[in-house]
């Protein structure tokens, strides 16, 4: 039988000193050392972080480590971790997170809470859903004693979501049995955490976001250091790959929804039960929605995907039919003229024919009658 409750799987790529060591010692700090094995997988980081981990590894007895020679991306380097876990349950962690004490309790009691329960996330300071909840005044420094309140606040709340994002997330050592491993086409990121939790769903899983768990997100500390016109060239490529492979048209408006729906559930037990905690969770999300509406508004218009295309390369494919449709129209019309005149010609020639042997035989009968 496996003693191994859960399997902490963690992906780096460069951002030692920002991310990765930070999150690693958060982790040995606030997570009790007999619960959990650490697998720390590196992409081929070309800041030390190999080295580091190496020390690392002969310190805890708990840890193993991988170091790819090339970047494998998210999803290939999750999954290196994932094949190499032993525990009933396994953690997707960013290295740019930080986790408070008793955060994998709760975390992971959902599970034994809840009937077929696929997926498990927190709430957090910085993502791109519900999950997100703004927190007055908190920062790096002070998150575990902010936090800490409100999710004592929230002990037992949890809400069904469509997505997470796999900042954290848990899942049981099943189910990448049941539904695969993350899909590496989505290349070094973005929309694998939308397509795994999409899969889940299909295959009759539910996916949870738990209110009384907080981790500290410090927010794609990798996709930071990319260019504006990489960032928007791998967002719109596999955007279009996720349409492609779901038949799903991935919009901001998802943002707005989750959060208004989530709003409105509270809404409703508020009414009910006129909770503090509920208060506490609404406007802890109202600021998020208002943003969302305006993020929503100006960023859509720029990149709604249509059938896999920008709504620009749309419109312009459309202007682009409208324009050979009238070129095959006149050229149509041309040839149309063109074999008309023939015809015209020909049947001239043949009347002028036909006119000239019937007049002739028409002056021969004159000239028999004598006329």
């Amino acid at each position: 039988m496996n003693k191994i409750r859960t399997s902490i799987v963690v992906l780096c790529y460069n951002g030692l000193e920002e991310a990765t060591r930070p999150c690693l010692e958060s982790i040995v700090f606030n997570t009790p050392v007999d619960s959990y094995e650490l697998i720390v997988v590196d992409n081929a980081s070309a800041d030390g972080t190999a080295e580091f981990l190496k020390d690392f590894r002969v310190q805890h007895a708990n840890v193993r480590i991988q170091l790819n020679d090339t970047n494998k991306g998210y999803a290939g380097g999750n999954n290196d971790g994932i094949k190499l876990a032993q525990g009933q349950y396994i953690v997707l962690l960013n290295n740019d997170t930080l986790v408070p004490s008793g955060w994998l309790d709760s975390l992971l009691k959902v599970f034994s809470e809840q009937p077929n329960v696929g997926l498990v996330g927190p709430v957090t300071n910085s993502a791109g859903n519900e999950q997100r909840i703004e927190l007055k005044g908190l920062n790096e420094k002070n998150f575990e004693k902010i936090a800490a309140a409100y999710v004592e606040r929230q002990k037992g709340v949890w809400f069904n979501t469509e997505k997470l994002g796999f900042f954290c997330v848990a899942m049981p050592r099943t189910l990448p049995d049941k539904i695969g491993y993350l899909d590496v086409k989505f290349g070094i990121g973005m929309f694998e955490d939308d397509d795994y939790c999409i899969r889940a769903k299909k295959a009759g899983f539910s996916i949870i976001a738990v209110e009384d768990c907080f981790v500290y997100h410090k927010g794609s500390v990798s996709f930071k250091k990319l260019s504006s016109n990489d960032y928007i060239e791998i967002f719109d490529k596999n955007r279009n790959y996720f349409f492609e492979k779901h038949g799903i048209l991935w919009t901001y408006t998802n943002i707005a929804f989750g959060i208004w729906n989530r709003l409105c559930v509270d809404l409703t037990s508020f009414e009910i039960n006129c909770q503090r905690t509920v208060i506490e969770r609404i406007l802890g999300r109202v600021n998020d929605m208002t943003n969302s509406l305006y993020q929503l508004r100006d960023i859509e218009q720029k990149s709604v995907v249509i059938a896999g295309k920008a709504l620009v390369e749309i419109q312009l494919a459309e202007k682009h039919r409208h324009l050979m449709e009238m070129s095959d129209w006149a050229t149509t019309l041309k040839q149309d003229n063109e074999r008309l005149a023939d015809e015209t010609s020909s049947m001239k020639r043949e009347i002028d024919e036909m006119s000239s042997s019937r007049f002739y035989r028409l002056f021969r009968f004159l000239q028999r009658l004598g006329i």
